[in-house]
């Protein structure tokens, strides 16, 4: 899976130009290398996360929802305990597997797939190990630390 296609995601920042989100103080999200990872917020049990672009525009095109993550966020807690936590990611634009996924909000994609975060003890850091379609082995891994 790649997560950003750097040709795909000028073009896409051009056409989200207009969903401006700018991360606040009160706002969370976590550094990694694919960019600021930001929560927007929560779909039941998940935690509903957008990659940024350099000008903090949502990237609505690929989206993660972490399970138990929605809560965490919404109920007045400081970030995420550690942990191991299960999501499914969805590319909206995608194509790449052979059958469709629909995500917790009823939007399918025909590119998703499953991914294990895992937050360290101080909840200072996470690794996620990326799946593609239903494989089980993971394609890639990624890591973070929370935004600052």
């Amino acid at each position: 899976m790649r997560i950003v296609n750097s040709g795909y995601l000028t073009a896409a920042s051009l056409a989200l130009a207009t969903i401006v989100s700018t991360p606040a103080s009160a706002d969370f999200w976590w550094d990694t290398r694919e960019g600021p990872l930001y929560f927007d917020g929560a779909s039941g049990n998940y935690g509903v996360f957008y990659f940024l672009d350099d000008n903090n525009n949502r990237r609505k095109e690929v989206a993660i929802y972490i399970d138990g993550m929605g809560p965490q966020y919404t109920d007045n807690h400081p970030g995420v305990f550690p942990g191991r936590y299960g999501a499914f990611w969805f590319n909206y634009d995608g194509d790449n597997c052979e059958t469709q996924s629909t995500d917790p909000d009823g939007r399918v994609a025909n590119e998703w797939g499953k991914m294990w975060f895992t937050v360290d003890q101080n909840s200072d850091y996470f690794t996620a190990e990326v799946y593609d379609c239903d494989e089980q082995t993971p394609s890639e891994e990624f890591s973070g630390t929370p935004g600052t």
